[in-house]
């Protein structure tokens, strides 16, 4: 009975121990994606210049929302305003304290905030579906090595912030229970009034509410409409 009672607690244990081992190896492997990422980093978050050809359209859109004008206006001859997007990125990048001489930094600093919480986002729904937190932590990992990740975490983009409310929807609507749905509906509309593209995780979570509770189903259609 002893000897039953230590290997039953010795089997966790080993598990867990294989599981931190499985994270370092991981961590070790990347090391090389992160070095490069790191650099980029040094080299592009406070260039004055921008690192592509949205990046200049984009903090014009957040001059506008601080001057109180209207990002979407009719073409005129004298005057054409870019404005490509949905408004919640410009407004929030209009809020940030920002600096004449680095004009970019704020707006990649929210990119950057952006790519990190979708990386916590993956680890903590992986980990809470598996049971296994050291594999979300390796899932946090592959996101933060991969490549499009670490380039969009430098720029001035829609698309990180869009991607944050994405993953909060993704990971509310996988809790089968209570009003969570509700709440990932919610962030799914703020994902699409920050890039009016991210329609596909809403779309295929409504589908699934419908085919297993149709009630649920409506009222997260409802929420994420209204």
């Amino acid at each position: 009975m002893a000897a039953t009672s230590v290997l039953g607690v010795g089997r966790p244990r080993a598990a867990h121990l294989l599981g931190v081992l499985a994270f370092a190896l991981v961590a070790l492997i990347l090391l090389p994606s992160f070095r490069q990422g790191w650099a980029h980093a040094r080299a592009t978050f406070r260039n004055p210049a921008p690192d592509d050809a949205l990046e200049g359209t984009l903090i014009l859109e957040a001059e506008l929302v601080r001057r109180g004008e209207a990002l979407y206006r009719p073409i005129v001859p004298d005057e054409f305003v870019s404005a490509p997007y949905t408004p919640v990125h410009p407004i929030i990048l209009a809020a940030l304290p920002t600096r004449a001489d680095i004009p970019f930094t704020a707006g990649r600093a929210l990119s950057l905030l952006a790519i990190a919480s979708v990386g916590v986002g993956i680890g903590i729904f992986v980990g809470y579906h598996t049971g296994l937190w050291w594999l979300g932590g390796i899932a946090a990992l592959l996101w933060l090595a991969f490549a499009p990740a670490q380039l969009w975490a430098l720029r001035v983009k829609p698309d990180p912030l869009a991607l944050v409310f994405t993953t909060g929807g993704l990971l509310l609507a996988s809790i089968r229970r209570g009003r969570f749905a509700d709440w990932a509906a919610l962030l799914f509309a703020l994902a699409f009034m920050t890039k009016q593209t991210a329609v596909i995780a809403p779309a295929a979570v409504g589908l699934n509410l419908l085919f297993t509770d149709w009630r649920r189903g409506i009222r997260f259609g409802l929420f994420y409409v209204l």
